[in-house]
């Protein structure tokens, strides 16, 4: 069965994981919380973090991650990770993103297809626009830094001349995960890299990616072996799980989708205002013919999304084994 990350992370990355990806500031005690570990535990792995320049200390005594650090180790992480092509090319796929988003919604900006969702549609087609206005939106912020990257990229490279070649950028963070840095909002950046982070360590995920890609991630997908996933016989010979967040409202939006595409059924936890007639958050079941179900779920009120998806994410083995897909 999945591990639950008290048992799969240590205290010190648990408190890491929340605090670097706070959009506003946390006091120590919330933190702990969050984190399921003791206060003296947190304040203390919240001042290391500090002190090494990854969280600033408001005058409240709260935490939170440093945006002009954020910013800056985004840039370094764009540069020496990636050749100029690449970046170019980057640009050129965000680009053709945005044309077909134009085209499909039949719309010339941003402003346009924000305005069409006061259209009397149904509930799924403003999901999905919703979904499209997200993704373009960002789209727009990684052409931004990706510009700027390529602006800066000859001065940055220069300074890494006297850089031994086998030394590799991911030895500043974890293992394989590229660097930890803060971030301010929007944190979805950091989050995901987080998530794809635990879905590699997780038994049962045999390939995990960013959607469309790394440098301008939407959500985190895991292709799935069911059998070792979930430590028992189940019919499908795969599956999908996509994690994706949005963390620019008043509420943390998010859809944990669990997905088999040989029979199209799926299960997952949506957290967004589609169906308001089921709560903040509904869990949704696609069945192999086509039809929906929805109810209500339960919801913990100021949560930290992270936290979230380990409470889903070790409850995904129970929740398939109560569904009857018929």
């Amino acid at each position: 069965m999945v591990e639950s990350w008290t048992e799969s992370m240590t205290a010190r990355e648990r408190v890491e994981t929340i605090a670097t990806t706070l959009s506003e500031p946390r006091t120590a005690n919330w933190i702990a919380e969050q984190a399921e570990v003791k206060w003296d535990t947190a304040k203390k792995h919240l001042d290391d973090l500090a002190d090494s320049g990854e969280l600033l200390v408001t005058s409240d005594d709260e935490y939170v991650p440093d945006p002009t650090r954020a910013y800056f180790d985004q840039l370094r992480e764009l540069i020496l990770t990636n050749d100029k092509e690449e970046l170019r090319g980057e640009l050129e796929a965000i680009a053709d993103r945005i044309e077909e988003w134009k085209t499909t919604y039949d719309v010339d900006s941003l402003e346009e297809l924000e305005a069409t969702l006061a259209d009397d549609l149904p509930a799924d087609e403003i999901s999905e626009r919703r979904q499209a206005l997200r993704r373009w939106e960002n789209s727009l912020r990684s052409r931004d830094t990706i510009q700027t990257a390529l602006h800066l990229y000859d001065d940055i490279q220069s300074l890494t001349d006297g850089v031994p070649d086998n030394l590799r950028l991911e030895s500043a963070g974890w293992p394989g995960v590229g660097p930890v840095f803060g971030v301010w909002r929007p944190v979805e950046p950091k989050l995901l890299r987080r998530v794809q982070d635990r879905l590699s360590r997780t038994g049962g995920c045999e390939t995990v990616w960013y959607e469309p890609s790394r440098r301008d991630a939407n959500e985190v997908v895991a292709k799935i072996d069911p059998v070792s996933f979930l430590e028992r016989e189940y019919a499908a010979p795969e599956a999908r799980l996509r994690v994706e967040f949005d963390l620019a409202g008043e509420r943390p939006h998010y859809w944990i989708q669990w997905w088999e595409p040989d029979s199209g059924r799926g299960v997952g936890w949506h957290a967004d205002e589609t169906e308001p007639e089921y709560g903040p958050v509904h869990p949704q079941i696609e069945y192999a013919d086509g039809t929906t179900g929805r109810q209500s779920a339960e919801h913990v009120e100021d949560e930290h999304p992270y936290r979230t998806l380990e409470r889903r994410l070790v409850s995904i083995p129970e929740q398939l084994s109560e569904i009857q897909w018929g």
